[in-house]
């Protein structure tokens, strides 16, 4: 039997989260991400394909059960109250229903079960505001191809890709619990963003510290027959 990812994740200790993606479309600048605070969670906004854009958030599972699953209350009465949101919210036109995810969870995983290896987010979910989720995902499969061509026995594949995986993930995914639990707390982000603003360099700090280094792609030999 082949775990699900969410299986190596303790659920009773940890907390949970929900997802929420939409497209809009509006007048907003193709070149720029924005990420915006509310109470209880946080919300990214980019332009995409075919004049769209896609509007994320992230809010606890504690906030979506008082709100009893009601998203438009959530939308109305929570990301309302930060001006920026409220506009999009009410002037963009919404062109897609809401996707919504759940059980999502930001805690340390198990790399690899049965000698199967874990990649991506089976690994280990850092929390969106980092924005390296797709980039940690391609690297952690390139570490395991590199592996895998080196012709190793599987025994040795493990202990190597979870050495290699810590290496390059654990502090990034360290680093991006303790941004996303700055986030839950309005006291702490209000402090944060007034520090960023007077000490820019401490802002860019911050964020080189969920970013690696540039992804070292492999090379295939031709087959020769």
């Amino acid at each position: 039997n082949i775990p699900h990812f969410a299986d190596s994740v303790n659920k009773e200790k940890t907390r949970a989260y929900f997802g929420v993606k939409f497209h809009l479309k509006g007048d907003f600048p193709k070149d720029k991400i924005e990420l915006h605070h509310f109470p209880e969670g946080y919300c990214g906004i980019s332009a995409i394909e075919d004049e769209k854009l896609c509007m994320c958030y992230l809010l606890s599972a504690e906030a979506v059960a008082r709100f009893k699953g009601n998203f438009s209350g959530i939308e109305s009465q929570l990301l309302a109250q930060n001006p920026r949101l409220k506009t999009y919210l009410t002037n963009f036109e919404r062109v897609t229903d809401r996707v919504t995810t759940s059980g999502i969870h930001f805690q340390p995983r198990s790399l690899s079960h049965d000698g199967m290896l874990f990649l991506g987010d089976s690994a280990g979910m850092i929390p969106p505001l980092a924005g390296n989720g797709m980039s940690m995902a391609l690297h952690s499969a390139v570490i395991a191809v590199q592996l895998a061509m080196q012709g190793a026995d599987n025994k040795t594949l493990v202990v190597e890709f979870e050495k290699q995986w810590n290496l390059q993930f654990a502090r990034r995914l360290k680093t991006g619990r303790r941004l996303q639990s700055l986030m839950e707390n309005d006291w702490m982000i209000r402090l944060s963003m007034a520090s960023f603003k007077v000490v820019p360099p401490f802002f860019r700090y911050m964020a080189s510290q969920t970013h690696g280094i540039s992804i070292p792609i492999p090379t295939f030999s031709p087959n020769k027959s």
